[in-house]
């Protein structure tokens, strides 16, 4: 992306090379579960892969993601708030049979304790009280054998039912119930107390026939309600082990294989089911009446989830659609119609298909007051997500007249970093070569692979101006340059490479373990990755290919380019339990250091050890050159790096009065990493690091912190942090797409944020499709950076001015207003200020790579749903 267009003369100053790759692979992983806090502040999500993230819902920012493993097979996530002290705690369970807790603070799998039934198929934990008012609201409608269900009792004990109560406010700040539902037919309980790793087994449930696929909890945390692959309803006394009542889920088709594959209990006690043969049923929690059946889906119903009230429920599952069920409430019976002359019913009212694949996750997101007030609906979130892997956002309110939101427009998104200084250490005839192509890492699940980037076949100047252009179309040329025939390039000329990219090695990580963090340095020789447990570091050497006779030239042999031999050796760490990193990156030129940052915000360099860049291999006697080989295998072996300095003021921060106060706000909260977003100077001497919101910046040479700079907008995340090239700025952005620069080291704000205030800034910034997620450095200026999201690129220059934006007309008509800011989003002119490049594929990464390139890395969703299950079959209309 040029900075301007070339001069009349021909020069080519200004431009940029744009490397759009898209070989790069990107599988994100399917949803499987969701579940959210009691105060409707945080989502977790568990993905197919193990992954368990962690949002804001106010802000619908990832706070949090905790790998998982290769051979993971979760079924079920259970978030678990137990009170406002204790921060928030998250169980997972699979087909393996085990109920893991995530560690939170140490991004990985924590206490593990086996289900003793097989699989597990559901978790549910027991319902949040606070209060014992909040209690007595649920019990309207209770299954048979709860205190008060019976209304014609004249004798109910009430210092009985208040005793009971106690009881339960006293258990929900102590403990809290876990229940399992598991392949053998059984529902288990398990307790979590507080301050003790892991759960306990408390008790088992009577065994059922077949499998057990759901569980629920009543609001009254007395009565456990469960389903499964008998077809049948079992409603448990919790306190007396036995079945107070069981419902046969018959359709009437005769089906004997029905399924239950969804439970939910409302407030009012009714029992909603979702089958298998796409029914969803509604039953009266005290006798089992079959209030209302629905046959909206073509398919399995997987998930069932209700507005905070209880008067309204979403159903989902293989059929993608999206249904909408109400309670319409009659009058007292006194009119002739039918709706009147009942007290309520459940009626269907229309459906979505937000999503392309199927829906196997689903939860409500609100605070406790949004069950008793009608403006709480507003702001309930309901949260879907899949197999086509995108976690989407609706309002309960306003389902039917809003779009969902995106909440990570690209999930899972891989670790890639560019080596733009190769050096192959030899050239074509033995000489020294300069800078060879760069070479691009990229790490995702438990892989790294190294790819090695071609040249563009042509010079900027020589560009055809008949290809197909990525770039908005710039202005036409002047009558007089077209008439003398310019051949200079224009912003948007496409490039052919020389050479397709080239596959240089993978390092797989054999433990089975996703990594957390992964670099490579700038020249090449040193690669480090780390998992949950552990960091791996990495000495990469070339051998470089000469030619012999047969050879038409340097690493050509009859027309087919051979890719440089490339030997990754294992670097020794001065520690055996060396402790594992999020944030990695590399530094120094002369002397290699590798800046890790922990999880707990301990910073460690470590040093790298000296190793040959690389080795010509002649064509000649193989004996000698398998000698060769064991002797550089026999010193690569001994190579130790060595541990510099260890920097705890990042960790200590922890302790300051601010850091406390913002912790207790809301869950959310509570399970913001200590580390949120980090990134390294361009000379490497500057660590900027956001914690809780605000930028510590940490000089790696003086040890001490030397700003501290609070967020730009109170409550709004920071997404991305970054130098520009000359190392004398700091860009921050917020989730809004806000953006203000600092001077470094003072953490001032500089005059171009002072001039242009961050939501002053041109509209195509602040609406740039996606959350801007990366700072990346421009090779047009010093001052200059590239701010990418999941759809487009902006290119910002800090030392120019911003251009200005015509203020539209408030007498102008809404379809004018929508053409005008199509234009601006399509048309950006050429060579401009925060001008930007609209990506149709899922932006991965941008990268400068030295010079006047640039490198994009995208991936279109085509791709990905290439490799994923398909979705249910739907005869379109006219197809």
């Amino acid at each position: 992306m040029p900075k301007r267009k070339s001069a009349p003369g021909g020069a080519d100053e200004g431009m940029v090379v744009l490397h759009r790759s898209t070989f790069i692979e990107w599988q994100p992983s399917p949803i499987v579960a969701l579940s959210s806090s009691h105060d409707g502040s945080l989502c977790a999500a568990v993905r197919e892969n193990g992954d368990v993230e962690l949002y804001e819902s106010s802000t619908l920012h990832q706070l949090q993601r905790v790998p998982g493993h290769s051979d993971a097979s979760p079924t079920s996530i259970a978030l678990v708030d137990q009170g406002d002290d204790a921060a928030c705690r998250i169980f997972t369970a699979g087909l393996d049979g085990n109920i893991i807790e995530i560690d939170l603070e140490h991004y990985r799998s924590g206490a593990a304790i086996d289900s003793h039934g097989g699989a597990v198929w559901q978790l549910a934990i027991e319902p949040f009280v606070e209060t014992s008012a909040s209690i007595a609201g649920t019990l309207d409608k209770k299954p048979p054998g709860l205190p008060g269900s019976n209304s014609n009792a004249a004798g109910d004990d009430e210092n009985s039912e208040e005793e009971d109560i106690d009881q339960d406010k006293t258990s929900t700040e102590h403990s809290l119930r876990l229940a399992a539902a598991c392949d053998d037919g059984c529902v288990r309980l398990f307790t979590i107390e507080p301050g003790m790793p892991g759960a306990v087994y408390h008790k088992s449930l009577p065994r059922v026939e077949g499998r057990t696929l759901a569980v629920a909890w009543h609001p009254s945390r007395k009565f456990l309600i469960s389903s499964g692959s008998d077809g049948c309803i079992h409603v448990w006394d919790v306190s007396t082990n036995r079945e107070a009542l069981r419902i046969t889920a018959n359709d009437g088709t005769g089906n004997s294989e029905l399924c239950i594959w969804s439970l939910l209990v409302l407030p009012d006690g009714t029992i909603v089911a979702g089958d298998s043969c796409g029914n969803v049923s509604f039953y009266d929690g005290q006798f089992g009446t079959l209030l209302g059946r629905f046959t909206q889906h073509h398919a399995d119903v997987l998930q069932l989830a209700a507005s905070p009230d209880g008067n309204t429920v979403f159903a989902a599952g293989v059929d993608p659609k999206i249904a909408v069920f109400q309670k319409i409430n009659g009058g007292n019976g006194g009119g002739g119609g039918l709706i009147s002359a009942r007290k309520s019913e459940w009626v269907y009212l229309s459906s979505k298909r937000p999503h392309t694949h199927d829906v196997r996750a689903m939860c409500v997101a609100s605070s406790p007051q949004s069950s008793s007030t009608t403006s709480g609906d507003h702001t309930a979130l309901l949260f879907t997500g899949g197999n086509d892997t995108l976690l989407l956002a609706h309002s309960v309110a306003r389902f039917l007249k809003e779009h969902p939101k995106k909440v990570n427009s690209c999930p899972q998104r891989p670790i890639i970093q560019a080596a733009a200084a190769v050096h192959t250490g030899v050239g074509s005839r033995g000489g020294h070569a300069e800078h060879a192509e760069p070479w691009l890492m990229a790490a995702a699940g438990n892989k790294v692979d190294l790819w090695k980037l071609s040249r563009p076949s042509s010079s900027l100047s020589s560009a055809s101006a008949n290809g197909t252009s990525p770039y908005p179309t710039p202005a036409a040329p002047s009558p007089a340059k077209a008439a003398a025939g310019a051949t200079a390039a224009i912003e948007g000329d496409r490039l052919a490479p020389q050479n397709v990219p080239l596959h240089l090695a993978r390092v797989v990580n054999c433990s089975g373990e996703l990594m957390t963090a992964a670099a490579i340095s700038n020249d090449g020789l040193y690669l480090a990755y780390s998992d949950a447990y552990r960091l791996h570091c990495f000495a990469v050497s070339v051998s470089v290919f000469s030619p012999n006779d047969n050879a038409e030239g340097d690493g050509v042999v009859s027309g087919m380019v051979l890719p440089p031999r490339v030997r990754v050796t294992p670097i020794t760490l001065p520690d055996e339990d060396f402790p594992p990193a999020v944030d990695l990156f590399f530094k120094g030129e002369e002397e290699t250091t590798l800046v890790a940052l922990a999880a707990d915000g301990t910073v460690r360099l470590l040093t790298m050890p000296s190793h040959p860049r690389s080795s010509h291999t002649e064509g000649g006697n193989d004996e000698d050159s398998e000698e060769e080989s064991e002797e550089e295998r026999k010193e690569e072996e001994v190579l130790v790096a060595s541990l510099g300095q260890t920097l705890r003021e990042l960790h200590d921060l922890r302790y300051k009065m601010w850091y406390k106060r913002d912790r207790a706000r809301t869950t959310a909260r509570k399970a913001v990493p200590a580390v949120e977003l980090a990134t390294i100077s361009p000379d490497g001497r500057l660590l900027a690091v956001s914690v809780r919101g605000r930028v510590q910046l940490l000089p790696l040479e003086g040890h001490k912190i030397t700003a501290s700079i609070p967020p730009p907008a109170e409550h709004i995340p920071l997404t991305a942090l970054g130098f520009t090239p000359d190392s004398a700025s700091l860009v921050m952005v917020t989730a809004k797409n806000q953006v203000v620069a600092y001077q470094m080291p003072s953490g001032a704000p500089t005059e171009w944020s002072q001039n242009h205030p961050p939501e002053a800034l041109p509209k195509r910034v602040l609406s740039l499709p996606g959350s801007i997620v990366g700072v990346a450095l421009s090779p047009t200026g010093p001052s200059s950076v590239l701010l990418y999201s999941s759809e487009a690129v902006c290119h910002i220059d800090f030392a120019a001015t911003v251009p200005s934006e015509p203020s539209s007309s408030s007498g102008r008509r809404k379809k004018r207003q929508r053409e005008v800011s199509t234009a601006v989003r399509t048309a950006t002119p050429a060579g401009e200020n925060c001008r930007a490049l609209y990506c149709s594929d899922p932006v991965l990464h941008v990268e400068a790579l030295g010079g006047n390139e640039v490198v994009v890395v995208e991936r279109s969703w085509s791709d990905v749903y290439r490799n994923l299950a398909p979705p249910m079959y739907r005869h379109r209309y006219g197809t």
